[in-house]
């Protein structure tokens, strides 16, 4: 059974129709329901980020300080700085999964939207404008990979000056490593926002072979919900 469930395509798993779309009433408040929850993960999508970006903050305020104060060496025997370097890696890339998590489920109450919403008030919500535009949320989502980038290159130069490497390396590596690079991945972080960060302006229709739905359930409570031609029959 367990291979019946695994083998079977998105919409196989699901009857979409058959379990929202009952009544009318029903699907009335599956759309309202919908929406709610919808709205909700957008504003707990800014909420998170701002929680994120006030610790991250705090952390390259905390490392300005450091290097820059008459402390610095004393904090540097005590490896002050590599720790903050680690607190900004963590909580950053922290910051850029939480972000992707948000927009995951800001996007699959947006799929009930699309399948709910046209007997009831039309196809609206899918029907947007030809013209493309840009999308705030993958934005910002592109921050946090440039944040998580920073605070790699400040590890690096930290273990360049630590080790000893300028002694060694020749003083154009340290340029090509410490400037050229950062102003390449710059170019390209814009170029990104530019040219990738944008939502699609011209769909019209539930793609069921890419945005399919499924149960969370585990395997071995199949059976408590499909029959034996895997159609949904509810808990027995």
């Amino acid at each position: 059974m367990n291979d019946k469930l695994e083998n079977k395509s998105p919409d196989e798993n699901i009857n979409y129709n058959r379990r929202f779309k009952t009544n009318l009433w029903q699907q009335k408040a599956a759309l309202k329901k919908a929406w709610e929850v919808r709205n909700y993960e957008i504003d707990k999508f800014w909420q998170r980020s701002i929680f994120f970006w006030g610790f991250i903050f705090v952390l390259f305020a905390g490392y300005g300080f450091l290097i820059t104060s008459d402390y610095f060496a004393l904090a540097q025997k005590m490896y002050f700085d590599l720790y903050i370097i680690l607190l900004g890696i963590i909580f950053s890339v922290a910051w850029f999964l939480v972000a992707k998590a948000s927009k995951y489920y800001q996007e699959n109450w947006e799929a009930h939207i699309e399948r709910l919403e046209y007997e009831i008030m039309g196809p609206l919500y899918k029907t947007v404008l030809r013209q493309k535009s840009h999308s705030i949320s993958n934005i910002l989502i592109a921050i946090t990979v440039v944040v998580i980038a920073i605070w790699f290159f400040l590890l690096l130069r930290y273990f360049f000056e630590k080790c000893g490497w300028q002694n060694i390396c020749m003083y154009y590596l340290e340029k090509y490593l410490f400037v050229c690079i950062p102003i390449f991945l710059t170019v390209i972080c814009i170029l990104y926002f530019i040219f990738c960060c944008k939502t699609g302006g011209n769909k019209c229709c539930f793609k069921t072979n890419k945005k399919g739905f499924y149960d969370r359930i585990k395997g071995s409570e199949y059976e408590e919900y499909y029959d034996n031609d895997g159609k949904y029959v509810g808990e027995k």
